[in-house]
């Protein structure tokens, strides 16, 4: 541990127990990241930030006060915590506020951290992006322009201890590549994108990034408009994470409770396909969202959330687990040093099945659509799940392309959407909107498409 933060810690410490607390915590987080941006060959855009602060936590006969700072000097750290104190004495007191006194941190497989591309030179990683650029171009004629291509680097490091516990480590790294390239062909133009986030720099395929994001754009191309009819539709697996990023605030604990989701009152009813299995797993092997525990200290585990299409449980903090006498999961998350802890996924997993992503389009004889991207997201219903969304995709016949199409809308509601799964794919990819999801493709029956 750095000697300036071990001091900051000593130091507050030694203040916070000056006068009495039943409990308190210390959060301290540091934020370091690099993106590169590239457009025409050339550095568009070079950035690196640096984020680091604490927060401070008081617990005394059920009520608990927040603070947070990013100044180390000793005086402003006092000033702080008389902040602290301050706001203990003007809160509500609520039976349902707690702490951990002390920390368990879950044994995770060891993952070495990739430093081999982290300490390399601007060059070489612009480099890579050059090396991106070209693979884009090569792969089609039609593709005309890269708007942006992009490289991060992310490395985070948290330190928690409560009034009772050690100080304990996390720690993580992330490298990224993102990509929007335009296609024409004649007076049509068509915007493809795509990306790839890992913990190791070597597991990023750049051909194959490539390729994608070309594909997306090149092969909507001259779409048609859909007509409105029912059709067995596929989700493409970046499809499938999109609702469920929008979606998990349904199993969100603290939503239940305050009677803002669908599901209240549903656990150990069916509500979904019979092969569909739904897990939050803070404890994955190389998961992006692994973390040995919360931003409450809580132990991280995986927690079923539906089993066999059943639905099995809920994600909670601890103060959502103190209202339903229960544990909490492990997902009282802090997006920054400032942020309060949140109910969260950390690696939320729909289990694959066992059906390639050709499986679900080849069926002969009919017609089966695939969406490759959604619009509007934002616009749907959290509480009770409801959706009307803009769609792009392909119509599929006979296991081959007859046309991209666009202009049509979906709409419906998510948890009728989980009845309605017919085959699952085995094609998981993982995908970093809201925490970190991993899913496969899927293939759904009949669903109402309103298009021309």
């Amino acid at each position: 541990m750095d000697n300036k933060i071990k001091n900051t810690f000593d130091y507050i410490e030694n203040e916070l127990n000056k006068f009495a607390t039943d409990n308190w915590d210390i959060f301290y987080l540091n934020d370091q990241s690099r993106q590169i941006s590239l457009r025409n060959s050339e550095v568009e855009d070079f950035t690196e930030s640096l984020e680091n602060g604490f927060a401070i936590r008081l617990l005394h006969e059920n009520r608990i006060s927040m603070v947070f700072g990013n100044n180390f000097e000793k005086d402003k750290v006092l000033k702080t915590i008389e902040n602290a104190k301050f706001i203990l004495k003007m809160m509500s007191p609520d039976n349902h506020f707690s702490m951990n006194k002390m920390i368990h941190p879950a044994k995770l497989t060891d993952s070495d951290k990739d430093w081999s591309f982290f300490d390399v030179g601007i060059s070489d990683k612009v480099s890579k992006l050059k090396y991106l650029e070209n693979k884009v171009f090569s792969e089609h004629k039609s593709i005309s322009k890269v708007e942006h291509l992009g490289f991060s680097e992310s490395y985070s490091n948290m330190y928690y201890r409560t009034k009772f516990s050690d100080i304990h480590e996390e720690e993580s790294l992330v490298y990224g590549f993102d990509a929007d390239v335009i296609a024409e062909d004649g007076n049509e133009a068509e915007s493809g994108s795509d990306f790839s986030y890992k913990l190791c720099f070597k597991d990023i395929d750049l051909d194959a990034l490539g390729k994608s994001v070309a594909y997306n754009a090149y092969s909507m191309l001259h779409a048609k408009p859909l007509k409105s009819n029912a059709y067995k539709v596929v989700f493409r697996n970046d499809v499938v994470a999109s609702f469920l990023s929008f979606f998990i605030d349904l199993f969100s604990a603290e939503n239940i409770q305050n009677k803002k989701s669908i599901l209240d009152d549903k656990i150990g009813q069916k509500i979904a396909a019979s092969t569909l299995n739904l897990i939050d797993d803070g404890v994955l092997k190389d998961g992006l969202g692994t973390i040995a525990f919360d931003g409450e200290g809580t132990t991280s585990k995986a927690t079923t959330l539906i089993k066999d299409g059943v639905l099995n449980h809920f994600l909670y903090n601890l103060k959502a687990a103190s209202k339903d006498n229960t544990e909490s999961t492990g997902n009282g998350l802090r997006g920054s040093y400032y942020s309060i802890p949140v109910i969260r996924p950390t690696n939320l997993i729909l289990s694959p099945g066992q059906y390639s992503y050709q499986d679900l389009f080849s069926s002969s004889g009919e017609d089966i659509l695939i969406i490759n991207s959604v619009m509007g997201m934002h616009t749907s219903n959290r509480v009770n799940g409801d959706f009307s969304l803009g769609a792009t995709g392909y119509l599929m016949r006979n296991g081959e392309l007859v046309s991209s199409v666009k202009q049509f809308t979906i709409a419906g509601n998510f948890i009728d959407l989980l009845t309605r799964i017919a085959k699952i794919g085995n094609d998981v990819e993982s995908f970093p909107y809201g925490g970190n999801i991993l899913t496969p493709s899927l293939l759904f029956n009949s669903i109402s498409v309103s298009g021309i």
